[in-house]
């Protein structure tokens, strides 16, 4: 009996490589047999720096997404700066991970989910150019526990039930389309 999560595992370990260019190899987030959460019916899970990057297939996918998007990140910026040791490219390239991560949350997430007319009213919308000179290091950062709870309880809230996994032909199809038009 296979559980969703551990289809999409599967689906996801047939699609290691693009189709399209078998040579062209997308890595996948590592994986471990001594995850304590593990309930892959292989026992292999994924090993992110989130332990419930497992939980659910959306959010494997996100930090598959983020950890390629960091190696290129890495790569480029070792490229441009070849004084800097690993440490200092690690570190300033998850800074550039995190803003992205906030872009996303702040562009799309925050408008779908509370309106514009609410990042209007709180000053929470991004601006179109530039850098943010507000910041008051005087005002607390902290998140009170009710809040952090509620917000746990909400996110989880938008979690759909069932996952939607094309086949092997139709992922195909769309990976073809996609192609063309980011060439066009």
């Amino acid at each position: 009996q296979f559980s969703k999560f551990n289809r999409m595992t599967l689906t996801l370990s047939r699609w290691t490589e693009n189709p399209l260019n078998p040579t062209n190899l997308l890595p996948l987030l590592p994986t471990t047999r001594t995850h304590p959460d593990c309930r892959a019916v292989d026992g292999n899970c994924f090993l992110a720096g989130d332990d419930r990057v497992n939980e659910q297939p959306g959010l494997a996918v996100f930090h598959t997404v983020m950890m390629r998007e960091h190696n290129n990140i890495a790569t480029k910026l070792g490229k441009i700066n070849r004084h800097w040791g690993p440490d200092k490219l690690f570190a300033e390239t998850r800074r550039i991970i995190g803003a992205l991560v906030q872009h996303i949350t702040f562009s799309e997430f925050l408008p779908r989910i509370l309106g514009r007319h609410v990042l209007d009213g709180f000053g929470l919308r991004l601006l179109p150019s530039g850098y943010y000179k507000g910041h008051d290091s005087q005002c607390s950062g902290a998140v009170f526990n009710e809040f952090a709870t509620a917000a746990f309880r909400f996110g989880h809230s938008l979690i759909r039930p069932n996952l939607t996994v094309m086949s092997e032909e139709l992922a195909r199809m769309g990976w073809e389309e996609g192609s063309k038009r980011a060439r066009n």
